[in-house]
């Protein structure tokens, strides 16, 4: 408040006996004056650093600072311009130093930050706080900035009344939109780095939209976005444009595509340079990483599933003549771990010459192929969910099974007993097969008999229990015998085979 006579108002700010801080009575004093300034220091023998200065570049900052004497620890904190203590932020950037200076790395481009700086003396406690200072990094090198410039009109003279012109640069939408209030126009800048990705879009259509027009022009004058009067519609694309802030000979590459497997990307382009120069990074992350490539592609690897990337590109035409960088974007796939199951074996027949194994892990998931190496020499490989596999010779093998999914593998070994190749001649019988296996009931045996004999069956379940038997008369030839096991529980299932020379035995599962 002013009162009646503020140019006869004047303030002397005194701490510990001595004046730190003055205002001269005089006529400019008003209602808002900026009468004094100071910095509070309550603590005296841990004084408050004081003039910290920062000094920003695209994606870090150095600062300097007062120390006003101090020979202590001085601790910075920052984060997100709006950051402070006491609200429970939790600061992006932590850091000490013991000199009156520091560095910050790690920063987003185009970014605002505050930074506050304490004093740690020891005994002696710590200083009151610096600050919030903010500082703001720069979009891009200077080299690399120019100012567009969005011309807006309305036709009628009262504003745009609502309406609004938004933009994303690279992918990302800004913060800002573009408007007026009253008039018949207006100018705004925008700041863009050469070779982004700008494309302007309509947000509100506001209260009349038939009145507004907008014309964008790049640093050169020229018009890479516009809507014509009456053809104002939200949401609407009003043209999208590569920033070129650097007067080259050397055209941008054309025509860049992305293919994406998995976690993979396979990037092409159109181009005549000598070389090319390439960036990417994930959108929201400050790791760009670069490399070159002398043919018009290159092949990312190792990157984050369902994340999309920012892809630049410029061609090197000649020595000191490079294009600007053209910019597009991809997203990764969604990567699912592979969920390996319980893989399964099981004999299906043995005869005098082999025994047949099936391996199934139908129950596995999130795969698209499979490699199989039985362990006897022999290998398999698809993308089905089971196979077979003949095995030569009676004993333990271990079969090693992987499964391949689009960003991940998994890998299990299995244990294959095979005993029975060739007892079948021993006992009178020949090409022995018990089918289907597994079965879900009925089980068909078949053998070819060496002679006239009697043939006993003989089923026993995992507990030992005789579960079906019986007795046949069997002619030389062919024999056949169908048992029906619908009845018995699920498992696994012995059948003994008894001729008047010995006996063997087989296994059968019984799934429901």
């Amino acid at each position: 408040d002013a009162g009646s006579y503020p140019s006869e108002i004047g303030i002397n700010v005194i701490s510990s006996g001595s004046t730190i801080a003055t205002y001269t009575p005089t006529i400019g004093t008003v209602a808002g004056t900026s009468m004094a300034t100071f910095a509070s220091n309550c603590n005296t023998l841990c004084p408050t650093p004081s003039d910290l200065v920062a000094t920003p570049t695209t994606n870090s900052a150095s600062f300097t600072f007062n120390t006003n004497g101090n020979t202590g620890t001085f601790n910075f904190y920052a984060g997100p311009q709006g950051w402070s203590q006491g609200t429970g932020s939790v600061a992006t950037y932590t850091g000490s130093t013991t000199t009156g200076s520091f560095t910050m790395n790690g920063l987003s481009s185009g970014t605002c930050y505050d930074v506050l700086l304490i004093a740690d003396c020891g005994a002696n406690g710590v200083s009151d706080t610096l600050g919030p200072i903010t500082f703001c990094t720069a979009l891009c090198d200077p080299s690399d900035l120019c100012t567009y410039t969005a011309y807006l009109y309305d036709s009628f003279g009262d504003g745009w009344n609502g309406a609004t012109l938004t933009y994303s640069i690279n992918g990302i939408a800004s913060n800002d939109f573009l408007t007026f209030t009253d008039g018949y126009g207006d100018t705004l800048s925008i700041q863009v780095c050469s070779g982004s990705f700008i494309e302007f879009i309509n947000g509100s259509a506001g209260i009349y939209p038939s009145e507004v027009s907008y014309d964008v022009q790049d640093a050169s004058g020229n018009s890479v976005a516009s809507v014509a009067q009456g053809s104002f519609s939200a949401n609407a694309s009003g043209g999208s444009h590569i920033a070129n802030c650097i007067s080259t000979s050397c055209a941008v590459p054309t025509s860049v595509t992305a293919s994406v497997t998995g976690v993979s990307a396979t990037v092409t382009w159109s181009g005549s340079g000598t070389s090319y120069l390439y960036k990417y990074k994930a959108q929201g992350t400050t790791n760009m990483l670069n490399s070159t490539s002398s043919t018009a592609s290159a092949t990312l690897s190792s990157l984050a599933p369902s994340t999309t990337y920012a892809f630049y590109v410029a061609q090197v035409c000649s020595s000191g003549d490079t294009s600007n960088y053209m910019y597009s974007e991809f997203t990764t796939d969604p990567c699912a771990t592979v969920v390996m199951g319980t893989p399964s074996s099981s004999v299906n027949n043995v005869t005098s010459n082999y025994a047949e194994v099936n391996f199934d892990w139908s129950s596995s998931s999130n795969y698209s192929s499979y490699f199989i190496d039985f362990g006897d020499g022999n290998s398999n490989s698809g993308s089905s969910s089971s196979t077979v596999h003949q095995y030569t010779a009676n004993g333990g093998y271990t079969a090693t099974l992987s499964l391949y999914g689009q960003c991940d593998t998994a890998t299990q070994t299995i244990s294959v007993s095979i005993a029975g190749i060739g007892m079948e001649e021993n006992i009178g019988l020949n090409a022995l097969t018990l089918f289907p296996n597994p079965t879900s009931g009925l089980v068909n045996l078949a053998a070819y008999v060496d002679g006239t004999t009697t043939l006993g069956i003989r089923v026993i379940n995992y507990l030992g229990s005789t579960v079906y038997q019986g007795s046949y008369e069997a002619m030389a030839g062919q024999f056949s015998q169908s048992l029906d096991l619908s009845a018995q529980a699920a498992g696994a299932y012995v059948i003994e085979i008894q001729t008047e020379r010995g006996m063997i035995q087989k296994t059968i599962i019984l799934r429901h």
